[in-house]
């Protein structure tokens, strides 16, 4: 997760694609038929790193669950961490999955101010619209990125912070009465 949280961090603040210099050589760029390359590139790229978020929240839910013991009466305070823990990941799963609507209606929304703009190409407005549009959707993809970032560094932090309680939920030390 720290390592996602890294390469995340290092392509929005080293990568060209974030700049808005880059942003302006697509701007001026635009044409009627095309989509544009830079939003389509980093819809890609979050995709991956939905997927990788995704992946790896599977596989420490598994752990979690796998090492939950049945409450008892007693030390339960390991048992409500990672129950505690499980709970944000959900949470996290959920802004994924919002973001990842946002892709659909950014598709949609371009596609009909496309259809504007080949119906009425003298109308600048459209035009405009459209370059507005796209400014305002890199805008969100570079939010989009710096919020996956935070969500990979909080559920690293969460986990590591907790570690022990996630492995070991109730203190082992009285396993025998012969001891």
């Amino acid at each position: 997760l720290l390592l996602y949280a890294k390469e995340l961090n290092n392509l929005f603040y080293n990568d060209e694609r974030f700049s808005n210099n880059y942003f302006q050589k697509i701007e001026n760029n635009l044409s009627n038929i095309q989509s544009n390359k830079l939003i389509n590139d980093l819809i890609k790229l979050i995709k991956y790193y939905f997927e990788k978020y995704l992946l790896s929240s599977i596989i420490i839910r598994c752990y979690i669950q796998i090492h939950v013991p049945s409450s008892q009466s007693g030390n339960n305070q390991g048992v409500n961490i990672q129950n505690q823990i499980l709970k944000e990941l959900d949470d996290m799963k959920i802004i994924i999955e919002t973001n990842e609507n946002i892709f659909i209606d950014y598709y949609k929304k371009h596609y009909e101010i496309l259809k504007y703009l080949n119906k009425f190409p003298s109308i600048e407005d459209y035009h405009l619209y459209l370059i507005e549009y796209e400014k305002k959707n890199f805008y969100d993809l570079r939010s989009i990125i710096l919020e996956l970032r935070t969500i990979f560094l909080k559920t690293y932090d969460i986990i590591m912070k907790n570690l022990t309680k996630i492995q070991m939920p109730r203190n082992q030390q009285s396993i025998s009465m012969i001891n």
